[in-house]
């Protein structure tokens, strides 16, 4: 596979990730501030985007145990060590907490899918590897998963309500979904997906049909088997794009 195209392909997505995901271990230290800003309003950003955090660790610790219709407010101030009108001051719902689990998940998700467009490897590869990994992240984060679906039901039908939260992760699946575009622009490049494709139509079906397919899987989880089902989804899809005159 040709280094430039990797290579560019590669610095494009980093930038979308760059722009807004996290590290994978939240409890990390933020980035360093400017060095012309003052101690105080530093020492200011850094305790409230530590308090933000905070909440949302709980949340998840709650939202884990309880679900998301039974926990309640009291319940992650109480397991935040905070009061409830300090939770309040960061966010204004239950709603809001579970929109602001999505999009840290999304950003996590998105971090690993992009640590994977960066490998030296064809383009249908790629594409096979990316659903791996969102297959492996299902398994490891099942509350982001969740809280996935709640965004965008929430997104059909309540687009007003945490509209900052709502563009917020609407940009992220933007990401992730241009994620799924360079893979194939890398495929129809080297030769390893069929260049007949619009990677950009064809990106849309995979990211739409994965959803599906995944949404299935679990409601039929105990009679088929989650793994198979998006296993097979896999097979079929890398099957169907790949580029036939390709010596294998």
């Amino acid at each position: 596979m040709p280094t430039g195209v990797v290579s560019e392909a590669q610095l494009e997505v980093q930038s979308d990730v760059q722009s807004g995901v996290q590290t994978e271990a939240q409890s990390e230290a933020r980035s360093e501030t400017s060095s012309d800003a003052s101690p105080t309003k530093s020492d200011a950003g850094t305790a409230k985007s530590n308090r933000h955090d905070q909440i949302l660790d709980a949340a998840e610790v709650v939202l884990r145990k309880r679900g998301f219709e039974k926990a309640t407010m009291d319940e992650i101030a109480e397991q935040a060590d905070v009061a409830k009108g300090t939770l309040y001051l960061y966010f204004k719902n239950k709603h809001a907490i579970y929109l602001s689990l999505s999009e840290r998940g999304s950003m996590l998700l998105n971090a690993k899918l992009g640590a994977v467009l960066s490998r030296d490897q064809n383009g249908l590869a790629l594409i096979r590897d990316l659903g791996k990994t969102y297959l492996r992240f299902i398994h490891e984060y099942p509350l982001y998963f969740t809280t996935f679906g709640y965004y965008e039901r929430v997104l059909m039908h309540q687009a007003g309500e945490n509209a900052d939260l709502i563009e917020r992760c609407e940009k992220q699946a933007e990401i992730a979904l241009r994620t799924i575009v360079r893979a194939l622009q890398i495929g129809m490049q080297d030769g390893s997906v069929n260049p007949e494709f619009d990677p950009e139509e064809l990106g849309l079906t995979i990211w739409g049909a994965s959803k599906g397919v995944i949404h299935m899987a679990y409601l039929k989880d105990k009679q088929t088997g989650t793994d198979t089902m998006i296993t097979n989804f896999i097979r079929i899809i890398g099957s169907g794009i790949k580029n036939d005159e390709m010596t294998p």
